[in-house]
C-alpha cells in the first residue's frame, strides 16, 4: 500500500479502461502508451490496497471494488468537468453526447416522440439511446440517465419524478369477438392470460382476489418486454395488463379495450430520471430532465 491521495488523472485512466473495453484502446483514446496505462493502474491499486481489474482474462473485466471505484470517478470527473466548462466558457449551454438508458417501452412511447423537439433546442447535444429490457446500474451503461418505470431505492442515484402512468386489463376488439369479455375475475380462468417475463410482481394485477391482495396470475404466454407484451395483445393473443403511456393511442383508436373495469383498482407506477447524486449535474443532464418534465405529461 502507498501512502499517497488518489489522482484525477488516474481515475480518468479507470474509467477510459473501462469504457473502451482494453488497455490497448484506452491508450490510443487518451494518446498514451499501453505501459503508462497499466502503470497508472497498478500504482491506483497500491494505493488502494485492493484489486480493480482482472487481467487473467482476454477481455478486461472489473472487480466489485472497481465498479465501486467507478461510480465514484464518474461523480468526481463530472463534477471537475462541470467545473473546468463552467470557468473556461462561462457558457450554460448544453454540449456533447448524452446517453439516455431505457426500457424499449419507455424509449419507443415517450423519448423517441419528443427527440425532434429537443435536438432542435439544443443542436450542440448529440443522444444515444440505450434499450434495457434490465434494470442494470448506470455505470455499467455508460449513461448519463436512466428512465425507469419502477420504484427506484439506491441511495446513491439522485430520482426525478416525472409522471405516473396507471395499469389496466386491456384486450384487442378481435380476441372479444372470439372470447368475449370475462364477467368476473374468476372467469379469467377461461381466458388466455398474457404476462411479463421476470419477478412475480410484473404479473401482479391491479384486481382484488377476493382476499384483499392483488391478483397474481399465471400467464400462459410470457414476453420479454412491455413492448413485446403490447404486440401481442394487439394481435389478439389474449389479455395483458399494460401501462396507459404505451397503449394511449390503442385505446382511443378502438384497438385495445378495456375489460373488468370496475373490479380494477387504483394503480399507478411511478416513471422516473435517475442520475448518479452529485454536486453538480451537468448541463446536458439537468436541461433534458426538466424538457421531460415539460413534454412527456401529455403521454401520460
Amino acid at each position: 500500500m502507498i501512502n499517497e491521495n488518489v489522482t484525477l488523472d488516474e481515475l480518468r485512466i479507470l474509467m477510459a479502461v473501462y469504457e473502451s473495453g482494453s488497455i490497448t484502446s484506452a491508450s490510443a483514446d487518451l494518446g498514451v502508451m499501453p505501459s503508462t496505462i497499466s502503470r497508472s493502474l497498478s500504482r491506483l491499486e497500491l494505493k488502494l490496497d485492493t484489486s480493480l481489474i482482472m487481467r487473467n482474462t482476454r477481455k478486461i473485466e472489473f472487480t466489485n471494488d472497481g465498479l465501486k471505484l467507478l461510480a465514484h470517478a464518474k461523480e468526481i470527473t463530472t463534477s471537475v468537468n462541470n467545473i473546468e466548462h463552467e470557468f473556461r466558457t462561462n457558457d450554460s449551454t448544453p454540449s456533447g453526447t448524452l446517453r439516455v438508458n431505457g426500457a424499449s417501452p419507455v424509449l419507443v412511447h415517450l423519448v423517441c416522440p419528443i427527440i425532434k423537439k429537443y435536438l432542435e433546442l439544443y443542436p450542440d447535444v448529440n443522444i444515444e439511446l440505450q434499450n434495457s429490457e434490465e434494470i442494470i446500474d448506470i455505470i455499467e451503461s455508460k449513461a448519463d440517465i436512466a428512465l425507469r418505470v419502477a420504484p427506484i431505492t439506491e441511495s446513491s442515484y439522485h430520482v426525478t419524478h416525472i409522471g405516473s402512468s396507471k395499469r389496466r386489463l386491456l384486450a384487442s376488439s378481435e380476441y372479444l369477438r372470439r372470447y368475449g369479455f370475462p364477467s368476473s375475475i374468476e372467469d379469467l380462468k377461461n381466458h388466455i392470460l398474457l404476462g411479463l417475463e421476470g419477478p412475480s410482481i410484473l404479473n401482479t394485477w391491479p384486481i382484488e382476489d377476493g382476499k384483499g391482495k392483488k391478483l397474481k396470475i399465471c400467464p400462459r404466454v410470457v414476453a420479454s418486454s412491455g413492448e413485446v407484451l403490447r404486440k401481442l395483445t394487439l394481435s389478439g393473443a389474449g389479455i395483458a395488463c399494460v401501462s396507459d403511456f404505451m397503449t394511449k393511442s390503442d385505446r382511443n383508436n378502438g384497438k385495445l379495450i378495456e375489460v373488468l373495469k370496475e373490479q380494477t383498482v387504483h394503480d399507478k407506477r411511478d416513471i422516473s430520471a435517475v442520475c448518479y447524486r452529485g454536486t453538480s449535474p451537468s448541463v446536458k443532464v439537468s436541461t433534458f430532465i426538466e424538457f421531460l418534465k415539460d413534454e412527456l405529461p401529455i403521454f401520460l
